[in-house]
């Protein structure tokens, strides 16, 4: 599993949040059952992070034990490719001045990201807010290019902003490295 042709499947808003919370090895592939219409994520566990000093490690321990909050973070880097088929997610909360808020907070290499709606979410963070994509970690070093694909995506009745005013915001992606190609 976890190949173009067998995706692992998401069938829970739980499912979800940790696949954005805590990334993927590069090049799998996930798909949302095709029974899911919607996924409201006000339901999902989490844990407050408005304290500064709370380490990953206590999230991760946090969002294991179910302690019931509603405030997305990300501890991992996706690397791989989401549909979402058709899916609306709902309810997504960034209330914390860190970095990176969006469905997924940080991309890495080649990467896809489709058929998929976010409504009624409010992403705030320091910098590099999106709708989809917080930030790509990028390295300059490697000389690769990355493809990174956002096909068939809407956002509605959001909010997005960044307690930096110089940083990055966009209904799609807060901060992509170097230049974009919108390709064909």
């Amino acid at each position: 599993e976890g190949t173009e042709e067998s995706p692992y499947i998401i069938d829970s808003a739980e499912k979800l949040a940790q696949l954005c919370r805590y990334g993927c090895e590069a090049n799998v592939y996930y798909k949302v059952d095709d029974s899911i219409k919607a996924f409201d994520m006000n339901t999902v566990a989490g844990v407050d992070l408005t304290v500064d000093n709370i380490t990953a490690n206590e999230v991760k321990t946090a969002v294991a034990d179910k302690i019931l909050g509603k405030v997305w973070f990300c501890d991992g880097v996706f690397k791989g490719n989401f549909d979402g088929n058709g899916v609306i997610i709902s309810g997504i909360r960034t209330t914390v001045n860190h970095a990176y808020a969006a469905l997924f907070p940080q991309i890495k290499g080649d990467v896809t990201i489709k058929n998929v709606t976010v409504v009624n979410s409010y992403l705030y963070g320091k910098t590099a807010v999106g709708g989809f994509i917080g930030s790509q970690v990028y390295n300059s070093a490697d000389g690769v290019v990355h493809t990174i694909r956002v096909e068939n995506c809407s956002i509605y009745d959001c909010h997005l902003e960044s307690s930096h005013s110089s940083t990055g915001v966009g209904a799609i992606a807060g901060y992509i490295a170097n230049s974009c190609n919108p390709g064909t």
